[in-house]
């Protein structure tokens, strides 16, 4: 017998289209994609799917779902090489239950954005049917690509920001696993930490630790080191996971000085991205330095972090600012 016309509406997924109504005049940078025959500058409802970013980091993705807009986030470790996006991408909402997978069709460079000429969304939730949406879009930043060179403001005088290029290639790591105490960490592994960190006193150092997979063979491991009057440290640590013996202190080293570091304040760790970062304060909360790192892949099967962002601010002037928007110091790129 066939399900009466209720039964079938509640086994769809209601895609709606949105626009400013969601996005609520947004114009930075972004992962947009619209309904293949619509236009978001002519059209007032068009797009499918948009993901914000900041500080370059790719937020979660807007979907609407009937009268709801999910958070859609990335789950897969997919990445490509260079200035273009992978061909399929997975997003999910868990909340929601829905999935969404991007497939990644032809795309071309402007400049230095990425558009997506062709693309196809499937939104998936248990209990109902699939939904595909044929898609355009692009990753950019429209505020800059808008205003031309006649239009901006003559560039105030900045001091000289080092560059360089990354080697490697870029890796995912998986979520955080939490744990409390040290009965998670291998006691093997606890042993290279005391020959490789022997300042370290992760015994002593009340707190979590985190332990994230690179791959289903190694691991990379958050440990507590020491406890200071304003804060606590952490050392990483790289393992494969049937010989933790054999586990590697990870330095961090500064690009103007060839000594290492260990230990790190009050990490921050984008899984998505491998990215560390961290602030060294001065004197007060209203001066410091800023460091952003990425664990990459290089030569001989191994890991490394290296220096992405640094960032300072000297003058202890008792006005507090985000560490992310301090004066850029270096910057590198792949």
């Amino acid at each position: 017998m066939l399900g009466s016309p209720a039964q079938a509406q509640d086994n769809k997924i209601a895609l709606k289209l949105f626009g400013q109504n969601i996005l609520e005049g947004y114009n930075a940078c972004q992962f947009a994609l619209w309904q293949h025959n619509r236009n978001p500058k002519k059209d007032k409802y068009s797009y499918v799917f948009f993901a914000p970013f900041n500080d370059g980091e790719e937020l979660p993705g807007w979907m609407k779902i009937g009268k709801d807009v999910i958070a859609l986030s990335r789950v897969d470790r997919i990445r490509a090489g260079g200035q273009r996006i992978e061909h399929i991408r997975l997003y999910e909402d868990k909340e929601s239950g829905h999935r969404v997978l991007m497939e990644f069709k032809k795309q071309h460079l402007s400049g230095d954005d990425i558009i997506i000429d062709d693309a196809k969304l499937t939104i998936i939730r248990k209990g109902r049917f699939p939904f595909i949406s044929n898609t355009k879009g692009h990753i950019s930043c429209p505020q800059l690509d808008h205003q031309s060179a006649a239009d901006a403001p003559a560039p105030a005088p900045t001091p000289s920001v080092q560059q360089a290029r990354l080697s490697g290639d870029a890796i995912s790591l998986s979520g955080p696993q939490e744990f409390s105490g040290l009965k998670g960490v291998p006691s093997a592994l606890l042993k290279a930490l005391r020959q490789q960190a022997p300042n370290c006193e992760p015994q002593n150092t009340p707190g979590f630790g985190e332990r994230y997979a690179i791959s289903s063979d190694m691991t990379l491991w958050a440990l507590p080191c020491n406890l200071y009057a304003r804060t606590g440290t952490t050392v990483f640590m790289v393992a494969l996971n049937d010989m933790p013996q054999h586990g590697v202190v990870l330095p961090i080293f500064d690009v103007d000085s060839s000594e290492e570091r260990q230990e790190v304040p009050n990490p921050q760790v984008i899984s998505r991205s491998a990215v560390l970062s961290f602030t060294d304060w001065g004197q007060d909360d209203s001066c410091g330095i800023h460091w952003r790192y990425q664990l990459r892949a290089v030569e001989g099967e191994a890991v490394e972090f290296q220096l992405l962002e640094k960032r300072a601010k000297t003058s202890c002037d008792g006005k507090v600012m985000e560490p992310a928007s301090f004066p850029l110091k270096f910057s590198a790129r792949p």
